[in-house]
């Protein structure tokens, strides 16, 4: 299983928004979103609406987005908390699903960088109340985590802040809204084929993975997994942990900010096992060591210690070629593994 890994934020200057706007009919737009803009508005609707800075307009950018979308940035206006930040927003199908916030100018220190990460997580649980405890990692607490991530859902949409690293190692806080509802369909919404078999509900397990349960069929698996938009489970061919058969598809949703792929396996037509590993990361680079700490801490928290008869070097910190982390709680084996592929270069999962 991989860490929820965190890829930071890149920006890029792209075409000016004035080259290509695109607006949607007020009638598509959400009762909900973010300030004064709503799911479902257009570039240019989010752009009339958004406070940005001085003579400022949105730009495109060619970076990976979290919803395979179309994303847009530009300077607020306005600071948060006392700090200038930049906003970056995801379309699909040129309507707004996304608005990530991070700092304008890295802090010159980790310790403002954290005072803001807690300033955030203060005000978010002011407003919203205690954070989702089944998500995140490090969220509480004065110990020097390398990540933190606290989570909300409220008010139709899935908030969450993130306190990681950049890729020049500067600490880099962001502040995430997202649309619920487009996440929670965003899986169901699929095009037309065969549908995949299930299995009756009183066959199934009180325990699982988040919505899954044990004992579901690749149908009833698909219809509940929040794949990305227009994803659907493909069968695979590779070989099996138990001679089973095996469905594959990315997560809309990712884990501690890494797009994540997950595996599904299945004995005699039943879920039996979860594989999740980071869907885009070039295996061998540092983001899998981060991933796995941040799963490790974030498994850490929810279910303390790791079993030691089933784990090897799960908290050393020297260099390693294989580390594993196994937990046996509510029903289930979870393991963590960081260890060489084929080519020799650490993958986390």
């Amino acid at each position: 299983m991989r860490a929820f890994p965190f890829a930071l934020l890149v920006l890029s200057a792209g075409v000016a928004l004035a080259e290509a706007p695109a607006r949607t009919l007020p009638k598509t737009w959400s009762k909900r979103g973010w300030q004064n803009l709503k799911w479902g508005m257009g570039p240019a609707d989010v752009e009339k609406r958004l406070k940005l800075g001085a003579g400022a307009k949105l730009q495109r950018g060619d970076e990976a987005t979290l919803f395979d979308a179309a994303a847009w940035s530009g300077p607020l206006a306005e600071p948060l908390f006392r700090q200038p930040v930049r906003a970056r927003l995801e379309f699909v199908d040129q309507g707004l699903r996304l608005v990530e916030l991070a700092l304008a100018v890295p802090f010159p220190n980790d310790a403002q960088c954290q005072a803001w990460f807690f300033a955030l997580r203060n005000g978010l649980m002011e407003k919203h109340g205690p954070h989702d405890a089944r998500q995140g990692t490090g969220c509480f607490g004065d110990e020097d985590f390398a990540i933190r991530e606290c989570a909300w859902r409220a008010d139709g949409n899935q908030i969450q802040i993130f306190q990681g690293r950049s890729t020049q190692g500067t600490c880099s806080v962001s502040l995430r809204y997202a649309d619920r509802e487009f996440i929670d369909h965003a899986g169901r919404e699929m095009t037309v084929a065969p549908e995949l078999p299930g299995t009756p509900p009183k066959s199934w397990s009180k325990q699982g993975w988040t919505d899954l349960k044990w004992g579901m069929g690749p149908g009833d698996v698909e219809k509940r997994a929040r794949l990305s938009p227009g994803q659907r489970l493909e069968k695979q061919d590779d070989a099996t942990l138990w001679g089973a058969t095996a469905y594959a598809g990315k997560l809309a949703e990712p884990m501690f900010r890494e797009p994540v792929r997950a595996r599904f396996e299945f004995a005699e037509g039943a879920l039996r096992l979860v594989h999740l590993t980071m869907a885009d990361a070039a295996p061998g680079d540092a983001q899998s060591a981060r991933w796995f700490q941040a799963l490790r801490n974030g498994l850490f928290e929810r279910h303390r210690a790791p079993d030691l008869r089933y784990s090897t070097a799960c908290f050393d910190a020297g260099e390693l070629a294989v580390r594993e982390c196994t937990w046996l709680e509510d029903g289930s084996r979870i393991e963590l593994f960081l260890r060489p592929d084929p080519a020799g270069q650490p993958v986390a999962t």
